[in-house]
């Protein structure tokens, strides 16, 4: 395992989660991004996605197997996708009928 790139994975997840968790909880998103954010909730699950993926990443460098390892980095990175696209739909504006 390639620590120096499991190590910052998993401390930058940590604090995507703790974010995420802080925007579902009570819609509280760092100072630049409020201008930005739409819906703070949506955002949130959006940051555990990519926490999530990037947990993923890096419990993938625990495989010696190379057809295990980028079978699940390909999971995670579709995982980091998916959060980036929830993200953008968390910064666009609210439809009001």
């Amino acid at each position: 395992m390639s620590s120096y790139l499991g190590i910052p994975s998993v401390v930058l997840g940590i604090l995507l989660l703790i974010s995420g968790i802080a925007a579902i909880r009570t819609g509280w998103t760092f100072r630049r991004q409020r201008r930005h954010i739409q819906r703070p909730a949506v955002f949130g699950w959006a940051q555990i996605m990519m926490a999530t993926a990037l947990f993923v990443q890096a419990a993938s460098l625990l495989s010696d197997d190379t057809a295990v390892r980028s079978t699940v980095s390909l999971a995670g990175m579709g995982l980091l996708l998916a959060g980036l696209l929830v993200s953008v739909v968390a910064q666009m504006s609210k439809r009001t009928p």
